[in-house]
């Protein structure tokens, strides 16, 4: 999505790969939200098996993927994500990977990693801050079971590989990760 003002709800997007990609970085997204201004809305949307067989480290699959000035408030959305192709273990897994320098709230979420890195060093986060932005995080549950067998990358509930401008509410969410 461009530009801003945008409302995406009551979407099921499932079993979105990228297959054959070629040498370097790709992305594959359940929803790209690039608000550029206004509020947009993503609510009821049902993001499942994503994936991807690239082997670059800097491949990413997001469920939701967050950038540009606008804000954003997200509720009710599900995402769960296995990226089960045999090549992709060094891919970066993300629930919600955040990086506007806007407004986000984000109520009601319910975000899911799981499966096993048999090798290489992707790691897995079901929710990214990698913008200056200010966050609302309220009653969501970020649940990352990812494990390794093999692999070396690093599985987080929340990752701020970027600190937040401001957290103005981080109320009765659930963090659960394997580490």
């Amino acid at each position: 999505l461009g530009s801003g003002g945008h409302t995406v709800n009551q979407n099921t997007i499932s079993t979105l790969t990228l297959s054959s990609p070629t040498a370097g970085s790709y992305s594959t997204n359940g929803i790209h939200c690039n608000a550029a201004s206004g509020t947009n809305t993503l609510t009821k949307n049902k993001i499942t098996e994503l994936g991807s067989a690239g082997t670059s480290s800097s491949t990413l699959v997001a469920g939701i993927f967050l950038e540009g000035i606008g804000s954003v408030f997200g509720s009710n959305n599900i995402v769960l994500i296995n990226n089960n192709t045999s090549s992709g273990n060094s891919v970066i897994l993300e629930g919600i990977k955040n990086n506007s320098t806007g407004t986000v709230s984000l109520y009601h979420n319910t975000i899911k990693i799981y499966g096993t890195a048999t090798s290489n060093s992707g790691s897995s986060s079901c929710y990214t801050n990698g913008g200056l932005n200010t966050i609302n995080l309220r009653n969501n549950i970020f649940q990352n079971l990812r494990t390794n067998s093999g692999g070396t990358g690093k599985h987080y509930a929340i990752n701020f590989s970027t600190s937040p401008s401001t957290v103005t509410a981080k109320q009765y969410n659930y963090f659960e990760s394997s580490g």
